[in-house]
């Protein structure tokens, strides 16, 4: 009996009863509590720090790590050695390719053992088209991911060291992962405050968190339609490009425009960090150029909006997702004009995928609503700095109002809740609680009218 209950096939049965959300979301908990367990042991703290790191910080900072965040309480290059920062992108990594192959990798054990209902409702949520073949896009994703990782260090390694910055090659290493991976982990304080006179340096961290935020499948998909076998790139890819450029595009004239910090630059720099901070809100990788809490009220409005929308399914970001943000504007065309179809473009969407809209939208402002009152329960914070953070940790984006240095544990706690919801999936999360209902459909029944 003691075998059999040790047995990884015992609980990969008792999972198999659930389905992949729930192994990843169990996955990424256990991610979190190992690495926390590590980073709290005396070889990781830096020679200068004398107390011991704190199980809840040391929490905090591996699940902020896990699901690419970037919110920290503690400056990192301060706290922990070199050690804990290669634990510390070790977990990083994790996060991010790990959650592509951690997905992948459940939904071919379970596969098998799904209802029809769960099996569509698993690809949708994880971001994975209905024809894809799992094994050869796991591969495929790892390889495109370490290649552009080592590429990235290369470039950021030469910026670094012509910047005069100490360790450049270790910082070009840390910094394209974290970036890659859209974790807006920074080895500096004020993150890249101090280059923002560096226009190169921005656009190699904002293309690097551009390709990661695109999401896997866009990434192989076009890469393969443009260099190997040309062919029409699917709705998924096209509408995903076109949602990131246009959210970018958008973002980034508002700020050279209207924002004051960045219209304050010499003018050679302006249209760099406009762009940068544009795209590390929408790709959520939450660096940052100019000082976030200096960022006037209708910036901060603006940044809402990306950190909420977020990146592209099956890609290193979190938020609502761009393509869930394309179907809900989608719906409510659909409904000013009286349609009862939903169309995107020349294509009518299946109800399906526009209830999955909705339903992630309702969560996701239940989520925050839950955690900004929690927050307030807990402590005494202003409004918009707790609003900003809760935002920010279910985009799994990292910018601060400085509000995160200055929690309580039990505050703390809450936005580690909300940081593993934004990276397991705001939907998926809740299908993993809620599949012994999502394994049959209601039978046909009548229908009734009821008055909106």
């Amino acid at each position: 009996m003691v075998v059999a209950f040790a047995s990884p096939k015992f609980w990969l049965g008792i999972l198999a009863r659930r389905n992949p959300a729930m192994l990843a979301a169990l996955a990424y908990i256990g991610y979190s509590l190992a690495g926390a367990l590590v980073l709290t042991l005396p070889v990781m703290r830096d020679v200068a720090r004398t107390e011991p790191l704190g199980f809840v910080d040391a929490l905090f900072t591996s699940a902020s790590a896990v699901s690419t965040t970037g919110l920290v309480t503690l400056d990192p290059a301060s706290t922990f050695s070199l050690a804990g920062e290669i634990i510390i992108l070790f977990l990083i990594q994790i996060g991010g390719l790990g959650y592509m192959t951690l997905m992948s990798f459940a939904y071919i054990i379970l596969r098998d053992r799904l209802s029809p209902v769960q099996t569509r409702l698993t690809r949708s949520s994880f971001g994975l088209p209905s024809n894809i073949e799992m094994a050869s896009f796991v591969w495929r994703a790892t390889v495109f991911t370490l290649a552009i990782e080592a590429v990235g260090a290369l470039f950021l390694w030469r910026l670094f060291r012509n910047a005069g910055t100490p360790d450049a090659l270790w910082n070009g290493i840390f910094h394209s992962v974290s970036a890659f991976c859209t974790a807006g982990f920074a080895r500096f304080p004020t993150s890249f405050e101090a280059y923002s006179d560096n226009g190169a340096m921005l656009m190699v961290l904002a293309v690097l968190s551009y390709l990661g935020a695109l999401g896997f499948v866009v990434l192989v998909e076009t890469f393969e339609a443009v260099a190997i076998r040309p062919r029409r790139l699917s709705v998924t890819t096209r509408l995903t490009l076109q949602m990131s450029f246009w959210l970018a595009a958008a973002a980034t004239l508002f700020f050279l425009i209207f924002e004051p910090s960045i219209r304050s630059l010499p003018v050679a720099s302006q249209l760099s960090n406009a762009f940068f901070q544009a795209m590390t809100a929408s790709t959520t990788v939450g660096f940052n150029s100019v000082p976030v809490g200096g960022l006037a009220p209708a910036a901060i409005m603006v940044v809402y909006l990306l950190m909420f929308v977020g990146a592209s399914p099956a890609g290193t970001g979190g938020g609502l997702k761009s393509t869930t943000a394309a179907v809900l504007a989608a719906t409510v065309l659909a409904s000013l004009r009286g349609w009862r179809k939903i169309a995107l473009g020349r294509y009518v969407l299946p109800e399906q995928r526009v209830l999955q809209a909705m339903a992630t939208l309702v969560i996701a402002l239940f989520v925050i609503f839950a955690a900004v009152v929690m927050l307030d329960l807990t402590g005494s914070y202003a409004f918009d700095k707790a609003l900003f953070e809760v935002i920010s940790a279910l985009g799994t984006v990292g910018l601060s109002m400085g509000l995160t240095a200055e929690l309580n544990d039990a505050g703390k706690l809450i936005i580690v809740v909300v940081m593993l919801i934004g990276r397991i999936g705001i939907l998926t999360f809740f299908i993993s609680l809620a599949t012994a209902n999502a394994a049959t459909e209601p039978e046909i029944m009548p229908k009734r009218d009821v008055i909106l």
